[in-house]
C-alpha cells in the first residue's frame, strides 16, 4: 500500500503544472485528503508542486530570399513553447551572407529569472541581472537590436536560470522553414540593382542611347573572403552558381581569385577591367555596410544612389568598347606654358559661363570663348586634342548618361530625389572663380571628364537627340558645339601664335586673373628658368599674386606678388620692392643647386647661379643668369657673379646694403641680421609678413607700428663676418638662459646661424632703457667665439702632465638615427668636450674661458694623467634636433697606452599621425587636414598638413622649444579636418593625447627617450551634408 501512494503522489505531481486556477483552489482540500497516508512531512519538504514554465517571443530581421527570387528585408517572428504564425510570409525563406537583427522577450511567471544564456548558431551571449525580473527584454532598450551574422548560423537556443536554481533550456521555432543559408558573400542588393538597370535599359535604352542595353554584360562583383560573382554573360557551366539566384539572373562563381590593390579600390568604386579567363567585364569593388540597420530602413540611401549610378556608368563605358573598340587609358602630360595655363583656365570658365546661362545668346556667347581658348591652347602645344577628345567621351559623357538613366528612371531604380550625381562628378568649380595663382606643370587631361561632362550637358541643350547623330565613331564634342553654333574653327585659327597669346593674356587681365606689375622699378630679384616656347620678343611682363611652378631643373614658389614674362632664355621670375629687403641664398652640393629664400619666396635651380647688379639679384640656370645680366645691365662693368657656400649668406638689395644692415663694428667683426616673421600693424590693424632687418640704433627703425604676434614663431638670421678668418663658433643667447649655436671645426671668415623660436625667447626687452619705447622692442645678444682655445690647450695639457706617468684617452663623438640601424653612426663635430674625475672639471680646467673642440670626423685624443675613472660630457653646440648633451664613463687611463671613449647622439624625432576619411567604399586618406599641439587648452604649435597619403607630421624642431619652455608631460595632438562647400565633418575636430619626454642626458647610461617617431594613430573623419537627406 505505501508503494502505491507513493506512485500515486508522483502521478499527482507531475501533473500539478497542467491544473487550472480553479483545481489549484482546493489545494487544502487535498492536503486534508492526504494527511490520512502519514505524508505530511514530504509535502513540508516540497517549496512547489510546479515546473516552472517559461514563454519567448521575438522577431528576426533583415533580407530574406524567397524560393522565386525574390529578395527583401523581413521580419520573421519566432517563439516558444508554441510556433508562432507566420502571416503574409512563405512557407519557406533563405537568409543571404549577411547581418541579421534580433529582439525578444523571455518571460518566466512563477519564478524570477536570474541569468539568461541566447544561442544564435554558433554565436553565444551571457546576460545576468543586477535584479532577478519575471520579464526580460532583449536589448533591454526597444529601439535597439542584437546583431548575428548568418554565416554563424541562425538556430535559436535560450537557456534560462531561474530564481530558485531552476535552468530551463528553449529552442524558440521561426514562423517559416527557414533554407540553407545563400553563400554568396556580395553586397545582395547589387543583384536588384543589376535586374532593375537591365529591365529599364531594356525598355528605354534606345531612348538615351541607341543600342543601349546590359543584358549582355558580364557584371563581376567583388565578396568578402576574397570571393568573385559573375552576374551575366556566358560562361561554362561548371561556373553556374548551384543557389538560388534571385530575379531570374544568370550567376557564377569562377574557380580562380584575383586581388584588385587596395590603391585602386580607393580611388574608384567600379570600372572595367580586362582579364585572362573571363574576357572584359565590368567590375564592382565591395562596400562593407551594406546590410547595418541603417540601410535596412532606408533602402532608397544614398548609398544605394551611388552604387546604382556607378553600375549605369560603367554599363555605358561597356558600350562605348564595344561600340567604338577599346582603348587603353591616356597618360597625362604635364605643359609649362603660361599663356597655355591661362587659356585653359578661360576655357573652363567659360563652359561654366555657358552652363549657368540664362539665355540662348548669353550660351552661344560662353560657348564661343569655350572653343576659342581650347582652340588657342591647342595651337599653343598645351594639349592633345585626341587623348583629351576620349577621356571626355570615356568619362564625361559617361557621366552624363548614367545621370540622364537615373534621371528618367529614378523611381525604377529606387534612386533617392537627394542623390544627385553632378554633386559628385561636376568638377568645373575649379574654373567659375581661380585665384590669380599660377601653378605649372598643369595637366589638361585631369579635367578632362568635368570638360566632357559639361559639353555634353549643353549639347543636350544646343542639340537635342545629339546621341542619335553617333554612328560607328565618337565624334569630338567641340566640334558637335561649334556645329551647333555655327564656328568655324578655321578662322578662329587664323590669328598667329603671338596674336593668340596677346588675346589670352588680355582676356585673364579682364577677368582679374593677372595684372600690370604694381612696380616698374625698384629693388628686384630675377629668377630664370629653363622653358621656352621659342619666339625670344621682348619680355611683356604680367603680374600674379601667387606662382608656383616646378620645372626640370628645380622649383619657384612665391606668395606675395611676382611679374612673369618670356624671355630669349627661357621664362622670368620678377619681383620688385621699391623699399629695401633681404634675401638669403646657399649651394646645396649633393644636388648642385642653388637655393634661395626671402619673406614669401623660395627658389631652387640646378646648376644655377647668382649674379649681383647694381638693381638686385638674378639667379638662373649656369650662362642663362650671365647672358640675362649682360642683356639688361646698365653699365654692365658693374656686374659680378657670387660665390655661395653650403652655409646660408645674407643678400641684402637696395639701401640695406649701402647702410650695412646695420652692421655692428667691434673687435674687427661685421654683424648683419634680420627677423621675419607675422606682424600685427597697428597702424592699419591687419596681420602683416615682414622680415626687419637688424638696426645698431632704434631711431633707424621703420617699424614702430608693427608688434609681434604672441603665439608666433619668428626666424631670426644672423651672420658673423671676420677679416681675420678666425671664427670657430657663433651662439645666440636666449632669454631662458639655453643658447643655439653654430660652428666650424675649421677657422672660418663667416658664419650664420639661423632660429625659430618665439620673440619674447629671442629678443631681450629694452623698454626700460628707453623711456616710452614700446615694450617689445628689443636687442640679441650674440657670442662668438674665435680660435684662441687651441694653443691654451696645450700649455694647460703641458703643465698637467708634468711630472705624472700619461696615457691617452680617444675620445670620438658620433650621431645617428635610430630609426635607420642600417646606416652606421656618423662623426659630430658640433660639439664641445669636457673631461672630468669625480665632481671637478680636468679639461678644460673650471676657471677657463676657453672650450675644446672635437676635429671635422668628432674625434679628439687627449694626453691624460693615469686614472681609473674619467667621464666624458660632449655639449651640443649647433641648433639640429638632437640630445643636448652626452655624458660616457667612467673610463680608465693607463701609462703608454690608448683608451677609447665613444658619445653617441641620437637625432630627435616629431610625432607622426594619419587622418583618414570613413566614406560609403571604406577609408580613404584624408590630405589637408591641420594637426596642432597643446598643452591643456593653450595651442602650442601648428597647423601641420596631411600629405596625399594622409599622414602629417610634426618635426622634431618645435617640440625642442616647446619641451624647453613646459618640460616633459601629456600634450594634445588636435587635428581639423578641411573644409568642404555643403558638407560638415564628424567629429569637428580629433583629439589624442600624447607623453613627451624632454631628453636631458646628464649621467652615464641615460638613454634619449626622444629617438622614436612618437606615432598618435589614425584619426578618422565622416562628411555628411549641412541639410538632411542622403546621397
Amino acid at each position: 500500500m505505501r508503494v502505491m501512494a507513493m506512485s500515486g503522489m508522483g502521478h499527482f505531481f507531475r501533473n500539478f503544472a497542467s491544473l487550472d486556477k480553479a483545481v489549484r483552489a482546493k489545494g487544502m482540500a487535498m492536503v486534508a485528503f492526504l494527511l490520512g497516508f502519514g505524508l505530511v512531512l514530504f509535502w513540508l519538504s516540497s517549496p512547489s508542486f510546479a515546473s516552472p514554465s517559461v514563454k519567448v517571443t521575438g522577431v528576426l530581421k533583415g533580407y530574406f530570399l524567397s524560393p522565386d527570387g525574390t529578395l527583401m528585408v523581413r521580419e520573421v517572428p519566432f517563439a516558444f513553447p508554441e510556433r508562432p504564425e507566420g502571416k503574409s510570409l512563405p512557407s519557406q525563406l533563405f537568409p543571404v551572407w549577411a547581418h541579421y537583427y534580433l529582439q525578444m522577450r523571455v518571460e518566466s511567471p512563477d519564478v524570477p529569472i536570474k541569468r539568461l544564456k541566447l544561442r544564435v548558431g554558433e554565436h553565444e551571449r551571457m546576460m545576468t541581472l543586477e535584479k532577478p525580473q519575471k520579464s526580460v527584454v532583449i536589448p533591454e532598450v526597444s529601439s535597439q537590436w542584437l546583431t548575428s551574422h548568418a554565416r554563424l548560423g541562425l538556430a535559436l537556443k535560450v537557456t534560462v536560470e531561474l530564481m530558485d536554481g531552476t535552468v530551463i533550456s528553449a529552442q524558440p521555432q521561426y514562423a517559416v522553414q527557414l533554407g540553407e543559408v545563400q553563400r554568396l558573400k556580395i553586397d545582395w542588393r547589387d543583384l536588384e540593382r543589376i535586374a532593375r538597370i537591365s529591365g529599364f535599359l531594356r525598355r528605354c535604352g534606345d531612348e538615351i542611347l541607341p543600342g543601349l542595353q546590359a543584358d549582355h554584360i558580364p557584371i563581376l562583383l567583388e565578396g568578402e573572403e576574397g570571393q568573385w560573382v559573375l552576374v551575366g554573360g556566358k560562361f561554362p557551366d561548371k561556373w553556374r552558381y548551384k543557389g538560388v539566384a534571385p530575379f531570374g539572373l544568370t550567376i557564377y562563381l569562377p574557380p580562380f581569385r584575383f586581388r584588385v590593390p587596395p590603391e585602386i579600390k580607393e580611388q574608384v568604386l567600379g570600372g572595367v577591367l580586362r582579364t585572362r579567363d573571363m574576357g572584359i567585364v565590368v567590375i564592382l569593388h565591395y562596400q562593407p555596410g551594406w546590410d547595418t540597420l541603417e540601410e535596412l530602413d532606408k533602402p532608397q540611401s544614398g548609398r544605394h544612389g551611388e552604387r546604382t549610378f556607378v553600375l549605369v556608368h560603367e554599363i555605358v563605358h561597356y558600350w562605348f568598347g564595344q561600340k567604338f573598340g577599346w582603348t587603353k587609358s591616356p597618360q597625362p602630360v604635364s605643359y609649362t606654358d603660361w599663356e597655355g595655363y591661362l587659356a585653359w583656365k578661360l576655357e573652363g570658365n567659360a563652359l561654366s559661363q555657358a552652363l549657368s546661362a540664362e539665355s540662348a545668346s548669353a550660351r552661344a556667347e560662353a560657348l564661343r570663348n569655350f572653343l576659342r581658348f581650347r582652340w588657342y591652347r591647342y595651337r599653343l602645344g598645351c594639349g592633345d586634342a585626341k587623348t583629351e577628345g576620349q577621356e571626355e567621351w570615356d568619362e564625361g559623357v559617361a557621366n552624363f548618361l548614367a545621370e540622364k538613366v537615373l534621371e528618367l528612371a529614378r523611381e525604377t531604380l529606387g534612386v533617392p530625389l537627394t542623390y544627385i550625381p553632378s554633386l559628385f562628378f561636376l568638377g568645373l568649380e575649379a574654373f567659375e572663380q581661380p585665384t590669380p595663382t599660377l601653378e605649372l606643370p598643369f595637366e589638361p587631361l585631369a579635367q578632362a571628364r568635368h570638360l566632357g561632362y559639361g559639353q555634353a550637358k549643353l549639347l543636350d541643350k544646343v542639340m537635342p537627340n545629339w546621341t542619335r547623330l553617333i554612328h560607328e565613331r565618337r565624334l569630338p564634342l567641340d566640334e558637335l558645339l561649334a556645329k551647333a553654333i555655327g564656328l568655324e574653327k578655321d578662322k578662329v585659327l587664323a590669328l598667329s601664335p603671338k596674336q593668340m597669346r596677346d588675346e589670352i593674356r588680355l582676356a585673364a587681365q579682364k577677368a582679374g586673373w593677372v595684372k600690370e606689375p604694381s612696380l616698374k622699378e625698384g629693388n628686384e630679384l630675377v629668377v630664370l628658368v629653363p622653358l621656352s616656347h621659342g619666339e625670344g620678343t621682348e619680355p611683356h611682363w604680367v603680374a600674379f599674386e601667387r606662382c608656383e611652378v616646378t620645372f626640370e631643373g628645380g622649383h619657384v614658389k612665391s606668395d606675395k606678388e611676382v611679374a612673369i614674362a618670356w624671355s630669349e632664355k627661357g621664362l622670368a621670375f620678377r619681383w620688385i620692392s621699391s623699399s629695401p629687403f633681404v634675401l638669403r641664398a646657399k649651394q646645396e652640393k649633393r644636388e648642385n643647386k642653388v637655393v634661395l629664400e626671402g619673406e614669401g619666396i623660395r627658389v631652387e635651380v640646378k646648376q644655377g647661379e647668382v649674379w649681383k647688379t647694381p638693381r638686385g639679384i638674378v639667379v638662373g640656370h649656369k650662362d642663362q643668369a650671365k647672358a640675362w645680366v649682360l642683356a639688361h645691365a646698365r653699365k654692365p662693368a658693374k656686374v659680378s657673379p657670387m660665390r655661395l657656400s653650403t652655409a646660408w649668406t645674407i643678400l641684402t638689395l637696395g639701401a640695406v646694403a649701402e647702410f650695412g644692415a646695420g652692421a655692428a663694428q667691434g673687435q674687427g667683426l661685421q654683424v648683419v641680421g634680420f627677423v621675419s616673421g607675422r606682424f600685427l600693424n597697428t597702424w592699419t590693424n591687419t596681420v602683416e609678413y615682414r622680415t626687419i632687418e637688424f638696426v645698431p640704433d632704434l631711431e633707424l627703425s621703420e617699424y614702430s607700428v608693427l608688434e609681434p604676434l604672441d603665439n608666433e614663431e619668428y626666424e631670426v638670421t644672423i651672420q658673423v663676418n671676420d677679416p681675420d678668418a678666425q671664427l670657430t663658433r657663433l651662439s645666440l643667447l636666449l632669454t631662458d638662459g639655453t643658447s643655439v649655436s653654430v660652428t666650424s671645426d675649421q677657422p672660418t671668415n663667416q658664419l650664420t646661424l639661423t632660429y625659430r623660436g618665439n620673440w619674447i625667447k629671442i629678443f631681450r626687452p629694452i623698454g626700460e632703457l628707453l623711456e616710452g619705447a614700446a615694450q617689445w622692442f628689443g636687442k640679441t645678444l650674440i657670442e662668438v667665439a674665435k680660435q684662441i682655445g687651441a694653443a691654451q690647450l696645450a700649455e694647460y695639457l703641458k703643465k698637467l702632465l708634468q711630472g705624472k706617468k700619461k696615457g691617452t684617452l680617444a675620445i670620438h663623438v658620433r650621431i645617428c638615427d635610430a630609426e635607420q640601424p642600417q646606416n652606421s653612426p656618423t662623426g659630430f663635430a658640433q660639439v664641445t668636450l669636457e673631461v672630468w674625475r669625480g665632481n671637478k672639471r680636468v679639461v678644460p680646467p673650471p676657471d677657463a674661458s676657453w672650450v675644446v673642440y672635437p676635429d671635422g670626423n668628432g674625434d679628439l685624443s687627449l694626453p691624460l694623467p693615469v686614472a681609473p675613472d674619467y667621464l666624458v660630457r660632449a655639449i651640443k653646440s649647433i641648433s639640429i634636433p638632437a640630445c643636448p648633451e652626452v655624458w660616457s664613463g667612467p673610463y680608465a687611463v693607463f701609462e703608454k697606452q690608448t683608451s677609447h671613449a665613444q658619445l653617441l647622439f641620437y637625432y630627435h624625432k616629431g610625432i607622426k599621425g594619419r587622418v583618414m576619411e570613413q566614406t560609403s567604399r571604406g577609408s580613404i586618406a584624408l590630405p589637408s587636414a591641420n594637426a596642432y599641439l597643446y598643452k591643456g587648452t593653450q595651442e602650442l604649435g601648428g597647423p601641420w598638413e596631411s600629405g596625399s597619403d594622409g599622414y602629417f607630421f610634426i618635426p622634431p624642431f618645435p617640440l625642442e622649444g616647446i619641451l624647453m619652455q613646459y618640460g616633459s608631460g601629456t600634450y594634445t595632438v588636435k587635428v581639423v579636418p578641411p573644409a568642404r562647400s555643403m558638407l560638415r565633418p564628424e567629429p569637428l575636430e580629433g583629439l589624442k593625447d600624447v607623453s613627451l619626454t624632454k631628453c636631458e642626458r646628464k649621467k652615464p647610461g641615460d638613454n634619449c627617450p626622444r629617438s622614436l617617431t612618437i606615432d598618435v594613430g589614425t584619426f578618422y573623419f565622416t562628411y555628411k551634408p549641412v541639410f538632411g537627406g542622403g546621397g
